[in-house]
């Protein structure tokens, strides 16, 4: 068993990843935590943590393309916020036939 564990890779952590961390994020879940202040507290968890994860691939994606995503972190915010106000899931499509889906909610 210990033979295994020496030959698993270390993990490698992005270049970008300690930048998301320290700018981006403090800037989304402030934005979250005022827009989604209305909701329930299992909704507001929910929704946060769809927004963190619309922004750090949209935070990616700029990463990729040669930007600095950290020039515009509360622009990044609002938009990853707008996106899963607005019903875009980042993480799976949302089911209108599930009872507890967002979308048959509304």
């Amino acid at each position: 068993m210990n033979e295994a564990l020496a030959v698993l890779p270390e993990r490698v952590v992005p270049d970008w990843h300690e930048q998301f961390l320290t700018v981006i994020l403090p800037a989304v879940e402030a934005v979250a935590r005022h827009r989604f202040r209305g909701l329930s507290d299992t909704e507001q968890e929910e929704s946060s943590a769809e927004a963190i994860a619309g922004a750090m691939l949209t935070f990616v994606r700029l990463v990729r393309r040669g930007k600095d995503p950290a020039v515009f972190a509360g622009r990044l915010a609002q938009l990853a916020v707008l996106r899963v106000l607005s019903g875009r899931l980042t993480g799976c499509a949302d089911r209108c036939n599930d009872a507890l889906s967002r979308l048959a909610r509304h």
